[in-house]
C-alpha cells in the first residue's frame, strides 16, 4: 500500500454537511472541499463525491459574521437552475486553506462568466431580522409608556421620547447590519479580502 506524500494533495478545507449536500450524493457531517483546476470538489466525510464546474455557477456569494470575538466564514454558490445555494461553513480549525480556495474558486468563475457573478456579504434574512427587532423594541416602548401612562403625560414629550430612543439605537444598529452585510456584488476579485481568512 503507497501512502500519497500530503505534500503532493492539493490543499482541502472542512466545512459542515447537511441536506442541501446530502440532494448530490454527499453524506456525513462533514465535507472536504477542494478545487482543481476551475472545478469545485466537495467529498462527503461518509461517502460521495459532487464536482462543481466554474461555468455551471451562476452566482457566488462570499461572507463573514462576527460573534463574540470569533469570524465565522460563509460561501453560497448557485448553480444554474438550482433554486437554493450550497452554503459552505468552514469548520476550525481545518479552516485554514478555505481562504486560497475559495479566492481561486471566485477567479475561476470570474473568468468563465464575468466578475457580475461574485457577491460579498450574508444574506437579506439578517436585514429583515433587523427591520423586526425595530418593530418590537417599539412596540414594548410604546406598551411601556401606555402601562406608565401619567408619568410619562407630563411633560408633553415623555411619550415620544420613550419611543424614540430605543427605535433611534436599534436604527443604527440595522444601519451597520446593512452597511456590513448586504449583498452587493465586488468591483474586483480583491475585495473577497475583507470577508476571507
Amino acid at each position: 500500500m503507497t501512502i500519497a506524500d500530503p505534500a503532493a494533495q492539493p490543499p482541502a478545507f472542512a466545512a459542515r454537511g447537511g441536506r442541501r449536500f446530502r440532494t448530490v450524493g454527499l453524506n456525513g457531517a462533514r465535507l472536504i472541499v477542494g478545487v482543481r483546476g476551475d472545478v469545485l470538489e466537495m467529498h462527503g466525510e461518509e461517502g460521495g463525491q459532487a464536482d462543481l464546474p466554474a461555468a455551471v455557477v451562476e452566482r457566488i456569494r462570499v461572507g463573514a459574521s462576527h460573534y463574540q470575538g470569533r469570524t465565522f466564514y460563509r460561501t453560497a454558490i448557485w448553480r444554474r437552475g438550482d433554486p437554493a445555494p450550497f452554503v459552505l461553513h468552514a469548520i476550525e480549525p481545518y479552516r485554514d486553506p478555505y481562504g486560497t480556495i475559495v479566492r481561486e474558486f471566485a477567479g475561476h468563475v470570474a473568468r468563465s462568466g464575468g466578475l457580475g457573478r461574485i457577491e460579498t456579504g450574508l444574506s437579506t434574512g439578517r436585514v429583515i431580522g433587523g427591520l423586526v427587532g425595530i418593530g418590537l423594541v417599539i412596540g414594548i416602548a410604546v406598551f411601556l409608556a401606555v402601562l406608565l401612562g401619567d408619568d410619562l403625560a407630563e411633560p408633553w414629550w415623555g411619550l415620544p421620547v420613550a419611543s424614540a430612543v430605543p427605535a433611534l439605537l436599534l436604527g443604527l444598529w440595522f444601519a451597520e447590519i446593512w452597511r456590513r452585510e448586504r449583498p452587493r456584488p465586488v468591483a474586483c476579485l480583491a475585495d473577497l479580502d475583507r470577508y476571507l481568512p
